[in-house]
């Protein structure tokens, strides 16, 4: 697997997946981020929700190695940058509760979300932006 993906066809193929993942290669520009209980988020849209957006899911022991190798959370030294991110894609149910988000009411409930489980400072580098 040397030729990477886009985030569309990443999550396109997970979603046709049987069971909700398939590994991949995937090259995304980091467009938001965020920081939950410890792990860093990198998402391929600014809004999380939208369901055409990769999220990657930097668990806790690389949010800690990239601090301590460049003094920055993952979430602040990836945004705005292309990455080349290689992982599980995986189609993850998000459970939520009543609240107001954008001035909408967002019932109790859950949607799908598309996560890469980043468990590796191997698995993540900078690209060159694509010119498409």
């Amino acid at each position: 697997m040397s030729t990477p993906i886009d985030t569309a066809t990443a999550i396109e193929n997970s979603q046709k997946s049987q069971n909700g993942c398939v590994y991949a290669l995937v090259e995304m520009d980091v467009r938001g981020s965020a920081s939950v209980k410890g792990r860093d988020f990198l998402n391929s849209i600014e809004d999380y929700r939208d369901p055409r957006s990769l999220n990657v899911r930097v668990e806790k022991n690389v949010v800690k190695a990239v601090k301590s190798e460049t003094g920055l959370s993952p979430k602040d030294h990836f945004l705005g940058s292309c990455i080349l991110v290689k992982g599980n894609v995986c189609q993850t149910k998000i459970r939520v509760r009543d609240t107001e988000i954008n001035g909408k009411m967002i019932k109790r409930g859950y949607y799908f979300q598309t996560q890469l489980s980043l468990r590796s400072t191997k698995n993540i580098q900078f690209c060159e932006l694509s010119t498409s």
